[in-house]
């Protein structure tokens, strides 16, 4: 997983702008939990509370269930800048996707549709709330 680093001014003791590295902490900490997550749906299959062939998509909707937590906490942070758009569309594909393999993709095939077509209204939205509060 590649690790995002946001630059940002920051006032030296001479008064001159230098550029800071600021490591996003909450990427990192959301891939230290899909490792744990990949652990823990392995360890279920081993003892057989998941059926080997529904581990990967359980695995895929708790990958997906991260990636939406990690989205919105950036979301509510007005401090983050970067974009967030592609894990919060990738959330709901997976969620989608995974939901699909555990109850049947053909049923729930049309859920990928619904999730991208949400995720594009409510990015769309927010990235124009967003640039109306940066020009006012």
């Amino acid at each position: 997983m590649e690790e995002t680093i946001d630059e940002k001014p920051v006032a030296s003791e001479a008064g001159k702008m230098s550029r800071h590295k600021q490591i996003d902490f909450i990427g990192r900490i959301s891939f230290g939990v899909m490792i744990i997550w990949l652990g823990l749906t392995l360890f279920l299959m081993k003892i057989g509370l998941i059926y080997d062939g529904d581990w990967w998509s359980c695995l895929l909707v708790g990958l997906g269930i991260i990636l939406l937590i990690e989205s919105f906490i950036k979301m509510s942070d007005p401090k983050y800048k970067a974009p967030f758009t592609a894990k919060l569309l990738g959330g709901l594909v997976l969620v989608a996707i995974g939901s699909g393999g555990i109850y049947g993709l053909d049923r729930w095939w049309p859920l990928i549709i619904i999730a991208v077509g949400i995720g594009l209204v409510v990015t769309t939205y927010i990235n124009r709330s967003q640039q109306e509060d940066n020009v006012k």
